[in-house]
């Protein structure tokens, strides 16, 4: 029987030289990898200049204002013992600029009272920008920087009464005429605090049918329960205003996918409905066209398909207007028209609700085969032929990111 010849004492030996060698030199490789993580003087150095540029919270360029007496903090720290008889109205900021036009800059530090205006200049700097928009003297971008303006001197006065709910209305509808939708939420989000105060004054119904068409535009992109909340929270005598109740004939028809429907509501939409209308209309109305393809074969009628889509204006239609201005022809504050006509405005005539709907149908792909010299309400909708060429066009992209802003608003946006 082979026995196993035990190693040898020198064996042992290099053996465990060998790990105390290695052992060695990965202690070493760690801690030179640890030095090398810790920062150096230099760094340091950079480090604690970082940090004292941000001490007080300011930039370095951050221009100071003196002050004739103790700062916030320090009438704070004075008076934490005995918080009940806080004089909270002596931190409020009260302007005493008389310019009616400022532009908006973002905040670094505690505003001046000579760079902010009142609630009186305020009033009328916000008469002055509704009365320029509506006259169509001023675009968008102008009137964008004169209404940040004003809420932020509103924000640093504490102002929460009347005046600011103008301001965030009129802000909320022109932002709504250009597609600002960006700008709108951050409106109606505003307004939803305010018009909890039930002592304030407001359109209360106007936006809570906006808010309805917003969260149900976007109800797959995660507004699905802040519509719930909305829904619930609407009083009987809301439900009952004509434009909450298009609004809520708005959802059902999209939740239904009841395009029919959704197009004729298009056509009697009060206010800035339409602007939240254009976020879907499309898309309904390029469901619609599919269905039809498929379940008419060999052709349909143009003119059939300018009413089903909405191209032609309904004949049954009764004009829903929510606030009496609208009625009388006047412009809400903030808008330029008295009804948004939006991007698929229907028409009133046969040939030209025709003529619109065939040039829709060809930007989307679809045959339409016309005689020479025929009018377009006598086209002809190949649905044989459409049915595999069928698209939805890529959105027009420009090369400053908005459509809508014209070339001489984008170099003054940019200088």
């Amino acid at each position: 029987m082979h026995r196993r010849r035990a190693p040898s004492p020198a064996h042992s030996k290099r053996k465990r030289s060998w790990r105390a060698v290695s052992s060695s030199s990965s202690s070493g490789s760690e801690d030179e990898t640890e030095r090398s993580r810790l920062p150096r003087d230099g760094e340091r150095a950079r480090r604690a200049s970082r940090a004292n540029r941000f001490k007080t919270g300011a930039a370095a360029d951050a221009r100071e204002y003196p002050q004739d007496q103790m700062s916030q903090k320090e009438k704070l720290a004075a008076l934490a013992e005995d918080v009940e008889q806080v004089d909270w109205d002596q931190f409020v900021v009260k302007g005493t600029q008389q310019e009616l036009e400022k532009s908006y800059f973002r905040l670094t530090s505690a505003p001046a009272p000579h760079t902010v205006r009142p609630e009186a200049v305020l009033r009328r700097a916000l008469d002055r920008l509704v009365h320029l928009l509506r006259q169509g003297k001023e675009n968008y971008f102008y009137a964008l920087d004169q209404f940040k303006g004003m809420r932020q001197d509103c924000t640093v006065q504490h102002l929460r009464n009347d005046l600011t709910v103008l301001i965030y209305e009129a802000h909320a509808r022109a932002a709504l005429e250009y597609g600002d939708h960006a700008e709108y939420n951050q409106c109606q989000t505003q307004l939803d605090f305010l018009y909890r105060d039930s002592s304030l004054p407001g359109c209360r119904e106007e936006f809570l049918a906006y808010r309805i068409i917003y969260q149900t535009a976007h109800a797959k992109q995660g507004e699905s329960g802040a519509l719930l909340h909305t829904l619930r929270s609407a009083v009987t005598m809301e439900g009952s205003h004509p434009a909450v109740r298009h609004a809520l004939e708005v959802r059902e028809a999209v939740f239904c996918n009841n395009y029919t429907a959704l197009f004729k509501l298009y056509g009697t939409a009060p206010s800035m409905g339409r602007a939240l209308m254009d976020i879907f209309i499309e898309r309904f109305k390029f469901t619609g066209l599919n269905m039809v393809v498929r379940a008419h074969k060999p052709h349909v009628q143009v003119p059939f398909l300018a009413r089903i889509l909405g191209f032609l204006a309904a004949v049954d239609t009764n004009e829903r207007t929510a606030p009496s201005a609208v009625a009388a022809g006047i412009a809400l504050p903030g808008s330029r028209l008295p009804v948004f006509l939006g991007k698929h405005a229907p028409q009133d005539e046969l040939e030209l609700a025709a003529e619109q709907c065939v040039k829709w149908l060809e930007e989307h792909g679809a045959v339409v085969t016309r005689a020479a010299g025929a009018n377009f309400a006598d086209a002809i909708l190949d649905c044989k032929s459409s049915g595999n060429r069928l698209f939805l066009p890529a959105p027009v992209a420009v090369a400053h990111g908005d459509a809508n802003l014209a070339i001489d608003d984008f170099l003054k946006s940019v200088s």
